[in-house]
């Protein structure tokens, strides 16, 4: 259950856009707010027929792809107030997170689904971007320490 909630259930979060689109009930573009300040201060959703503008916006805006992207509205700018430069980062609590319920690295999880493990780094690059590869091995001693979630979404899609 701790995988699921602390790292699979939260792939969402690379699909998370960078601003909220208005749509007008013709379906016609008529402007975006960046994401974290409508969560800091979403006063514009209390004016007359806004709500209905950004619900039709959540209907025809496109979908961010499941990818190893998470906009910096949710990395640099999350619960930021007003007066300060940088707020939270979602990709940290996310990994914090599952640290602290003792969830263990990726290699782990491939093996409850049968997959080989990713022994070294360049076995790691048949799976996932090569700057994905580059970054972890700067950050961890071994792709057994790579954690689930962040690896998760940075996978790349099987054929089928």
């Amino acid at each position: 259950p701790a995988a699921f909630a602390d790292a699979a259930f939260r792939f969402g979060h690379s699909l998370i856009p960078r601003a909220l689109e208005r749509w007008s009930p013709t379906h016609r573009y008529i402007g975006a707010r960046r994401l974290s300040s409508t969560l800091q201060q979403p006063y514009d959703l209390y004016k007359p027929g806004a709500y209905d503008l950004y619900l039709l916006g959540l209907v025809n805006q496109l979908a961010q792809a499941m990818d190893f992207s998470i906009t910096e509205e949710v990395t640099n700018h999350l619960f930021q107030e007003p007066a300060a430069e940088f707020g939270r980062d979602l990709a940290a609590i996310n990994i914090a997170r599952a640290r602290e319920h003792g969830l263990p690295g990726y290699n782990r999880y491939r093996r409850l689904c049968q997959l080989s493990d990713m022994y070294s780094w360049s076995d790691m690059g048949h799976h996932l971007p090569n700057a994905s590869v580059t970054g972890y091995h700067q950050m961890f001693s071994r792709p057994d320490d790579v954690d689930l979630w962040s690896v998760g979404v940075t996978e790349l899609p099987e054929m089928g």
